[in-house]
């Protein structure tokens, strides 16, 4: 389980540094600007969210010891793994990669099961941070429009 969480995050760190190259290398610099914009904007409101909760992870509330290496506790609500996933597989379809974009949220949603499986998250977590990365990609598409 936690090799699946690493190569799936690892995933996503280079679809995001691709999303830039695609857009950089068709010249699409104010795509490139605002996917990379939104995305730093959300990571930034979604830790502050979280640090203000201060929400308990599941194995800090009796239950199963996580199954997924975890440094620190709380800040559980969000889950900022997933939302990084989320919004990165959704910059994708804004920018005009459909295709991409769909493989990618399957990464996504096999992620936000593994980190509730792996006792890290609970459904709500990701169920949030899936909601707020469909902001961030609306804010995204106003952008591009």
């Amino acid at each position: 389980m936690e090799s699946a969480n690493r190569l799936i995050v690892w995933v996503f760190y280079a679809a995001f540094a691709l999303l830039g190259i695609c857009l950089a290398a068709q010249g699409r610099f104010f795509a490139l600007a605002v996917c990379y914009g939104v995305a730093a904007a959300g990571f930034l409101a979604v830790t502050a969210l979280r640090r203000a909760i201060g929400a308990r992870r599941p194995y800090q509330n009796g239950g199963a010891p996580a199954r997924i290496a975890r440094e620190g506790e709380n800040d559980s609500f969000p889950s900022r793994h997933c939302f990084s996933a989320f919004l990165i597989a959704l910059l994708w379809g804004a920018a005009g990669y459909p295709a991409a974009s769909a493989c990618l949220l399957a990464f996504a949603a096999l992620l936000a099961l593994l980190r509730v499986r792996g006792g890290v998250h609970y459904p709500r977590d990701v169920a949030g941070a899936l909601a707020f990365a469909v902001v961030f990609a609306g804010i995204a598409l106003l952008l591009l429009a």
